[in-house]
């Protein structure tokens, strides 16, 4: 059982955010609308800098920072730092504090709402080149083409890496791969296709390239998408698809995803399936709560071997540029693996700019 006073002290004093889709729900807005990728996370662009703050439960005495160098040159970061106390079945509970992230982003326009050079470097808890591309836009603005290093196009873009379907799909803020992407924007639809390395920014080894799609219908109050990936390979191989669906009803913020993987190897194919559930209802002004569930059965063949897991979460933004965030989350699985059998109460706390 999670020691009680460290219980305490996690909800009572942690903290903070996973970047949120649900916001883009709310707002009836794309992804592109907040930030300088078009698929959205790292650095936020005016309009996101601006609505983010005011999100907050009060505004600030003096204007926050908003990395802005001039027109053509923005600076960014994120601070991410947590508590955590889990338990896991069998075992004594653990604490630890830990940097779940610290990156500074950069973009420059090298010519004006056409030609975008972008970086996000990351320093803690591992240096690391998260995302390095340079990007083409139209004039109308409503096609790109982009090439380096960036995040793949594929389902909802949750900051959570550990949710089931960023973890176990391999496409989530941790793994960039090297390619070409192209999108289009069509009044209220919108698509991506992206060829990469498949090797997620490692360096490539052989002539097969990872293939990613994704298209979203996106209305005001409510949207609708599609993805699929391929990653060939001589020894293994991969092909992935999901489903996902997101609305504004009842006050609160639904979002549903339903992903099937599908692991070659000689001799072997397994098919796993992940489902995703995700309601966010704001309780006042810089205050939201979030409920989670997440399934995932691992082999479809066999019976029986389903895990589940269970979140509650806090969010509070008491003034801009900074959110904290805690919550419980239950794991289950099955008896004889007591390692996916826990609990853990969690705080982070996410400074940014």
């Amino acid at each position: 059982m999670i020691n009680l006073v460290s219980a305490v002290l996690v909800l009572l004093f942690s903290s903070t955010l996973w970047a949120e889709p649900y916001l883009a729900v709310k707002t009836g807005q794309k992804c592109a609308s907040c930030h300088v990728s078009p698929t959205g996370g790292g650095l936020r662009n005016d309009f996101g800098q601006a609505y983010g703050n005011s999100l907050a439960a009060k505004p600030a005495a003096a204007a926050p920072l908003d990395g802005k160098l001039s027109s053509r040159f923005r600076l960014g970061a994120d601070y991410r730092g947590a508590l955590r106390v889990e338990a896991q079945e069998g075992q004594t509970s653990k604490s630890r504090f830990q940097t779940d992230r610290m990156s500074l982003y950069f973009s420059a326009e090298l010519l004006p709402q056409s030609l975008t050079l972008y970086l996000d470097q990351q320093f803690s808890p591992a240096s690391d080149n998260r995302s390095a591309w340079v990007m083409w836009k139209s004039d109308s603005q409503d096609r790109y083409l982009r090439a380096g290093k960036f995040f793949l196009p594929y389902g909802l873009r949750l900051e959570d890496d550990s949710a089931f379907i960023r973890q176990l799909s391999g496409i989530n803020f941790s793994n960039a791969d090297q390619g070409v992407e192209a999108g289009w924007d069509w009044q209220s639809l919108s698509a991506q296709l992206a060829l990469s390395n498949g090797s997620a920014g490692a360096a490539e080894t052989d002539n097969d390239k990872q293939f990613s799609a994704r298209l979203v219908w996106i209305k005001p109050e409510w949207r609708l998408g599609g993805s699929l990936n391929e990653n060939p390979g001589e020894q293994a191989s991969r092909r992935m698809a999901n489903i996902f669906a997101a609305m504004q009803a009842l006050t609160a913020q639904w979002l549903l995803e339903f992903d099937r993987i599908e692991d070659r190897q000689p001799g072997s194919e397994v098919t796993r399936l992940i489902l995703f559930a995700e309601v966010n209802r704001s309780l006042a002004a810089g205050h939201n709560l979030k409920l989670t569930h997440e399934w995932y059965d691992p082999d479809s063949d066999v019976d029986e071997n389903e895990r589940t897991r269970n979140s509650l979460v806090w969010e509070y933004m008491p003034q801009p540029q900074l959110q904290w965030r805690s919550g419980l989350r239950i794991r289950r699985g099955i008896p004889q693996q007591p390692q996916s059998n826990g609990e853990e109460i969690f705080g982070q706390l996410h400074v940014w700019f």
